[in-house]
């Protein structure tokens, strides 16, 4: 019979056979804010998360965000990043940490906010509708 071993145990052994896979994380970027969406490393069940931190990176620096949350019982996390400005592109780096408060998985990626919708192309044409309400009536600029 095999012992039975901590979660914790096998982490370790995830990370010794190298970083477990994961998919890239999603970025949906709004004007002043984004949505990020991050699937749990491949291997690795939920429950054997015990965080996971956001950072915006920056010239070098960190800075610590909202940390994304389990979405319902699913294998990914969600979470929203505020402040920011349009048509701007952000550099991120999220950490996953397990039961014992160990880094067992860092990834950065990028993200991009919306531009500021611009002014709306100028018309090609003018329609007049008649007033009068008879569709028979093309219309004039004066009716």
């Amino acid at each position: 019979m095999m012992p039975r071993l901590k979660p914790t145990y096998w982490m370790g052994i995830l990370m010794l056979l190298g970083t477990p896979e994961v998919k890239p994380a999603e970025t949906y970027g709004n004007f002043h804010t984004m949505g990020v969406v991050l699937d749990v490393p491949k291997g690795v069940a939920p429950a054997q998360i015990r965080e996971v931190r956001l950072f915006q990176v920056q010239n070098g620096k960190s800075r610590r965000l909202l940390d994304p949350v389990q979405v319902h019982n699913y294998s990914y996390y969600a979470g929203s990043v505020f402040g920011l400005q349009p048509g701007t592109e952000y550099r991120f780096r999220v950490e996953f940490v397990d039961a014992g408060g160990k880094v067992f998985h860092r990834e950065e990626f990028d993200g991009r906010t919306r531009p500021e919708p611009g002014e709306p192309p100028k018309a090609q044409r003018e329609i007049h509708v008649a007033t009068s309400g008879n569709d028979a009536n093309p219309g004039t600029a004066t009716q």
